[in-house]
């Protein structure tokens, strides 16, 4: 549950201030119990972030998966992740992004990680 690098603490932080979560730890049953069930999906978010993050094209620049402990992948109950595909404030990014078929691309790749894990995921219980 926490951040493996600064930046992805900062970021985190930031991100929960404006969404408000109150992120702070209590130590009453409930968080204790809330705490049981996200760590439990811990592995398996990280799983299907792998799975998505090595199907990006070449063209996106790929930071690897980095974990932190942002309110709304807390707040899931289930594997969960959040992509950061580029940014708006660098040209290239934003040109990639108003590219319709840049986009499609990407949804594409980011559908087959899901498929993946999925996949995966279904082979293991068997």
């Amino acid at each position: 549950e926490d951040a493996e690098d600064s930046y992805s603490e900062l970021v985190a932080k930031q991100e929960n201030l404006l969404l408000g979560d109150g992120s702070k730890k209590g130590s009453g049953v409930s968080d204790i119990l809330k705490s049981m069930m996200t760590s439990g999906h811990i592995k398996e978010s990280s799983r299907l972030a792998y799975e998505i993050s090595s199907r990006l094209p070449v063209k996106v620049v790929n930071r690897g998966v980095k974990k932190a402990p942002f309110a709304v992948l807390h707040t899931a109950y289930m594997p969960s992740v959040l992509l950061e595909i580029g940014f708006m404030t660098n040209e290239n990014d934003l040109r990639n992004m108003m590219d319709d078929k840049w986009v499609r691309r990407i949804a594409r790749d980011v559908a087959k990680g899901i498929d993946s894990y999925l996949r995966k995921s279904k082979e293991e219980l068997n």
